[in-house]
């Protein structure tokens, strides 16, 4: 799959709107990343995360929570398609 569209298919709507809260109140610690390192940081995340376990949301850059996130929906998402 090419890059941008992968990017467009893990993009959910409130990836910005969190990043967009962050910069707002003072809380970006984190630094800006390139399309290439938000893939690798996501990667990292799918590699890493155990679904519904903890999140280091104060720890973890934004992409790195927004694909744990993402991954704790798609789990949820299989449960109910499942019942």
């Amino acid at each position: 799959m090419e890059l941008m569209a992968w990017l467009g298919w893990i993009a959910v709507p409130k990836d910005e709107k969190l990043l967009a809260t962050r910069r707002k109140v003072g809380m970006n610690m984190f630094r800006d990343l390139n399309d290439i390192e938000i893939q690798e940081f996501r990667q990292w995340a799918r590699d890493n995360y155990k679904v519904n376990t903890t999140i280091e949301r104060e720890i973890w850059h934004p992409h790195v929570v927004m694909e744990c996130e993402l991954m704790n929906e798609e789990k949820q998402d299989e449960s109910n398609k499942l019942t």
